[in-house]
């Protein structure tokens, strides 16, 4: 299949040459548009383990909150048992 892109900027050609490391600016348009094909994959697999672990981040954060408040409860009824023994 033939492609054929119009107006494309020199220095763009130049960029993506060099990025791919290939001679010929078709072989180096081909390079990116496969790498670019494979870097969304990547990105939606990244997106989705971020995702996942904003939500263990969330669940962690929750599980402290709920040991701090305990803590603290623990510590006011300590605190108050003293006031029942004599010294």
């Amino acid at each position: 299949m033939l492609v054929k892109l119009h107006d494309v900027d020199d220095s763009l050609v130049a960029k993506v040459k060099a990025l791919t490391g290939q001679a010929t600016a078709s072989k180096a348009f081909q390079f990116a548009a496969v790498d670019a094909l494979q870097m969304v994959d990547e990105i939606r697999d990244l997106r989705r383990q971020v995702d996942d672990l904003r939500t263990t981040v969330e669940v962690q954060r929750q599980t402290l909150e709920a040991a701090r408040s305990s803590a603290s409860k623990l510590l006011e009824v300590v605190a108050q048992e003293d006031i029942f023994y004599a010294r």
